[in-house]
């Protein structure tokens, strides 16, 4: 079986977190047991329904998925089924649509279903024997095993003789092995009770929860906090946290000026050009901070006194003035003397410039 060959498969969600499956049997209602609608509510406060998606990926939902939000879970009258309401009406397609309810005068069949979440696979079925044991009760035969049915749960799918599904019971699988034994749909007036639930939920309109999320609510059900949202980082399925956030530039140096209508350019006063042509504040160069975007700011004459002096204060170098504390802004070399010469006025002797003899 490929996309859309069982359209009512939904699955439960609880603050974006997988708890159970269901059965979609209206549009605005999805079937599932009992004991998997408790697992839903007591999972957390933020239910939510995810149908027409086969896979779990991490890039976003598929084309012809839809979410909707839980606003109530009823149980049927007589029975172990729970209709859970959602906030709005699904769009029946090819891969997404609903399962009937079986009609009483059933027979036992050799072509059941049920479905659930296995690994990434949002939808995965497994074929199965069903009859019936008991006046509540279907058995369930020849089901294969490998496969992982824990918190499968939803209506169990049956062909009748037209080859059409129809739902016929309602099971959760609390294994990781199939039941043996699931709830019976069919007598028992469980179908009339069911229509009545539905009538009721629709006589008004939904009334959806009060969000306590102080961020961002993803379409999953998860609420990204207020220092995550719009922090490049996809937190949602979706994205959302990171939907119409403000524009950051990468950087707030500006350009240096084009210096007439040759290639060279220059910056403000009280600035450095950066190798990337950005200008940056002489306070901000070799503080081992790369600011400039290509490190041209933190070049490897920021390790020495003379050579980070002779780049970022190059006035400083051989002005009669120590600045390092070495004095090797003021030697013979750094005034540019031959190797094998000497300077030959004093340091703090600013009268007169320096010289160099052999």
């Amino acid at each position: 079986s490929g996309p859309g060959s069982w359209p009512w498969h939904a699955n439960f969600f609880n603050e974006g977190e997988y708890v159970c499956g269901g059965s979609i049997v209206h549009k605005v209602f999805v079937l599932t047991d009992l004991s998997c609608a408790k697992m839903v509510v007591q999972a957390g406060s933020f239910i939510t329904v995810l149908v027409g998606q086969e896979k779990r990926t991490n890039v976003g939902l598929g084309p012809y998925s839809q979410l909707r939000i839980v606003v109530s879970l009823k149980v049927v009258q007589g029975s172990t089924v729970v209709l859970a309401q959602m906030d709005r009406m699904l769009e029946f397609n090819d891969h997404v649509n609903q399962l009937c309810l079986s009609e009483e005068a059933w027979t036992p069949s050799d072509s059941c279903v049920m479905s659930g979440m296995a690994g990434d696979m949002l939808t995965k079925t497994m074929e199965t024997v069903v009859e019936q044991c008991s006046s509540t009760e279907l058995c369930l035969t020849a089901t294969p095993s490998g496969v992982d049915t824990l918190n499968w749960a939803g209506a169990l799918a049956c062909a009748d003789t037209k080859g059409r599904y129809r739902a016929v019971g309602v099971y959760h699988s609390t294994a990781q092995s199939p039941p043996d034994r699931v709830t019976s749909l069919l007598g028992g007036g469980v179908g009339g009770n069911i229509a009545r639930v539905i009538t009721a939920g629709l006589a008004s309109d939904p009334r959806v929860p009060d969000d306590p999320c102080e961020g961002v609510r993803c379409g999953l059900g998860n609420c990204v906090k207020e220092e995550n949202v719009c922090d490049r980082n996809w937190d949602c399925q979706e994205g959302e946290d990171e939907i119409n956030c403000p524009v950051v530039s990468s950087t707030s140096l500006a350009l240096c000026e084009q210096v007439g209508s040759g290639p060279e350019c220059s910056c403000l006063p009280g600035q450095l050009k950066c190798g990337n042509n950005l200008c940056l504040d002489l306070g901000a160069w070799c503080d081992g901070v790369p600011d400039c975007g290509d490190g041209s700011d933190e070049p490897a004459e920021c390790g020495a006194c003379v050579t980070r002096l002779a780049l970022l204060t190059p006035t400083a170098i051989c002005d009669s003035v120590p600045d390092c504390q070495d004095w090797s802004d003021e030697t013979s070399q750094a005034c540019g003397c031959q190797p094998d010469s000497f300077r030959c006025d004093q340091p703090f002797n600013i009268s007169s410039s320096p010289s160099c003899i052999p």
